[in-house]
């Protein structure tokens, strides 16, 4: 079957491909047109590996049985969305505008939607799902209807599914650059793993790298249990200064895998 992609995935993929390609390129003395053949075959290798297929044969078609699956981060893209939807759910709210609801006790946020912080996020706002994202609540809001936490109304689904695609990419950036690969082939056996490290990357690059650096930490010195990981995760989190909501995020991954 031919390679498939979801577009966060492509996005990614191309973003992270012209990274580690353009300074090799511009080093050379190749031709425009070899440089472009140049990062064509590279690319495609990158496809390859990142989407765990085999190469097309010449009508385009892989050698592979004629399944739909992936070698991304978290296994499969609605295994991730679940996981999304699950934190948004159970962990982060809803809408907050700092000129509506000035009076709650959010401080310094920006505008902020399922998590998602409208001053603060970076390039969480500017990826095409961050800008849709928002586009989407500018032309909905409204003072009177949308109170702290309102969750979109009609809207909702609809603004889970961008915060998915939003979350994607910047979570599998995440787990391939503080993971080890022993961490990551166990962290894709469990959803409850999974789970932590997902809402980690809601927390923020900081907070991923240390509960990253904890849990590889526990792998090379022999744990590989997953019950015994997941405490590792959750005295991580309890030692952080993001642990408010630790007995929630911890019964919620002892009720999964």
């Amino acid at each position: 079957m031919k390679i498939k992609l979801t577009e966060s995935q492509l996005e990614s993929i191309v973003k992270r491909t012209i990274k580690e390609q353009d300074d090799n390129l511009n080093n050379t003395s190749t031709s425009s047109d070899e440089k472009v053949d140049t990062f064509v075959d590279y690319m495609f290798k990158r496809v390859k590996e990142l989407m765990g297929k085999k190469s097309p044969d010449e009508n385009g078609e892989s050698s592979d049985d004629d399944t739909d699956s992936s070698s991304s981060s978290y296994g499969s893209p609605s295994n991730f969305k679940k996981m999304t939807e699950l934190v948004i759910d159970k962990l982060e709210g809803g809408y907050y505008n700092p000129n509506w609801h000035y009076k709650s006790a959010m401080g310094r946020s920006g505008e902020t939607m399922f998590g998602i912080d409208r001053k603060h996020g970076g390039s969480l706002n500017t990826s095409s799902a961050g800008i849709e994202f928002w586009n989407e609540i500018d032309k909905n809001k409204n003072k009177r209807v949308w109170k702290h936490y309102f969750r979109g109304g009609n809207l909702e689904q609809r603004l889970k599914d961008l915060v998915s695609k939003i979350m994607e990419p910047h979570f599998d950036n995440l787990f391939q650059k503080y993971l080890t690969p022993k961490s990551q082939s166990i962290v894709k056996k469990s959803d409850g793993l999974l789970f932590h490290f997902i809402y980690a990357s809601w927390n923020g690059s900081g907070f991923f790298q240390k509960f990253a650096n904890a849990f590889n930490d526990a792998v090379d010195d022999g744990v590989t249990s997953i019950p015994e990981l997941k405490k590792v995760a959750i005295q991580s989190r309890r030692n952080s200064g993001v642990s408010g909501s630790v007995s929630k995020i911890e019964n919620i991954m002892n009720n999964l895998s």
